[in-house]
């Protein structure tokens, strides 16, 4: 689908978005208090991107039923202009979300105090496209098309351990945060019959571990 020399070829692109993206000022507080590789925190992301405030993860479901149906026609056109096909994903359970939270964004202090706030991905979708240089077209379609994209993460250039690879943007769509994932169909082809799955049950697994509590939440 293009390799590497595509890859490379859409640096100077994924420089500018992320460039544009970013607060130099709090980039240099951030490098100063966490791991300068956002991979190897518990919470990859690399912008200080939250929803507005939710107390509950049951009001933060209720503002993400409220999206759902307009993000995925927003995704669908987008995906009918690039050439890419849609693809839709169920709104992450209950279940994962807690454990999810839990996981990333417990106050370890406090372990009933979880920012649910900071669950950026209940509403979600993809796009596939058959070669890198479309896939990285779409990136393009979305920069020019007016969306508000609150964070990016390209890891095509900076792959995931596994080696697993993909766009992956967090959008607003009436003032809710989605993910929208772009990538090629030969990557996902990769990820479900290998494990990019895989390698977020082993680090969730030795955290659990480490902090003595109970293995099923990685089930």
């Amino acid at each position: 689908c293009g390799g590497q020399a595509a890859v490379d070829k859409a640096a100077g692109l994924s420089c500018a978005l992320a460039a544009q993206l970013s607060n130099e000022a709090l980039e240099r507080e951030l490098l100063a208090l966490f791991p300068q590789d956002p991979r190897k925190r518990r919470g990859y992301s690399t912008q200080l991107v939250y929803q507005p405030f939710a107390p509950s993860l049951q009001e933060l479901f209720d503002s993400a039923q409220a999206v759902q149906e307009p993000f995925w026609q927003k995704v669908q056109a987008i995906a009918r202009a690039t050439g890419g096909k849609a693809v839709a994903a169920p709104l992450k359970s209950m279940k994962r979300a807690m454990r999810k939270a839990s996981f990333k964004y417990k106050d370890h202090r406090n372990s009933r105090i979880i920012a649910w706030y900071r669950l950026t991905d209940l509403v979600r979708a993809m796009i596939l496209y058959n070669t890198i240089d479309e896939m990285y077209a779409g990136l393009k379609y979305l920069i020019y098309d007016g969306v508000l994209i609150r964070e990016f993460n390209d890891r095509f250039q900076k792959p995931m351990p596994g080696d697993y690879r993909d766009l992956q943007l967090s959008i607003e769509i009436g003032g809710h945060v989605c993910e929208l994932q772009l990538n090629t169909e030969c990557m996902v082809q990769v990820k479900d019959s290998s494990g990019h799955r895989d390698f977020d049950v082993s680090r969730e697994l030795s955290a659990a571990i480490a902090e003595g509590e109970d293995m099923e939440v990685c089930d």
